[in-house]
């Protein structure tokens, strides 16, 4: 496709399809996040005895089931922004890599993943994710 004629700049350059890729990858990363914690709040909420009775005991799921959708709504218009403005071939791979970088990071972040992790595994880490971004060229 070619880009509208006000997107015709952002058409061209390696710099700013990286920024909005990475950029609204985050969101997608974020909703991974949320259903992570969607899975655990389900699980928890069904393991209580008695099961509670109405919306109270629930609040907080409802309240992530929204932010997920709110973050999935905006990565996938993102994504289907990206196609309008960047080189399909390049920005498909690079979408996928953004999102499954920043899935990785959010996650060990939020759900203390990493802090097992020695040096040499962070190390490990840093270049098996520049691996993944480097494997798009």
């Amino acid at each position: 496709k070619i880009a509208p004629p006000h997107l015709e700049k952002l058409n061209s350059g390696l710099l700013p399809a990286l920024l909005f890729v990475n950029l609204s990858a985050l969101a997608g990363a974020q909703s991974v996040v949320h259903g992570k914690v969607i899975s655990t709040e389900v699980r928890a909420l069904l393991s209580r005895q008695p099961l509670p009775s109405g919306l109270a005991g629930a609040a907080p799921l409802v309240c992530v089931i929204c932010m997920w959708a709110v973050m999935i709504g905006f990565w996938l218009i993102q994504l289907g922004r990206a196609l309008e403005i960047f080189q399909g071939s390049f920005v498909i791979p690079l979408t996928q890599a953004a999102w499954i970088a920043w899935s990785i990071v959010s996650g060990g972040i939020t759900f203390e993943e990493f802090n097992g992790m020695t040096p040499a595994m962070d190390s490990s880490f840093v270049v098996g994710v520049l691996g993944l971004f480097l494997g798009i060229g």
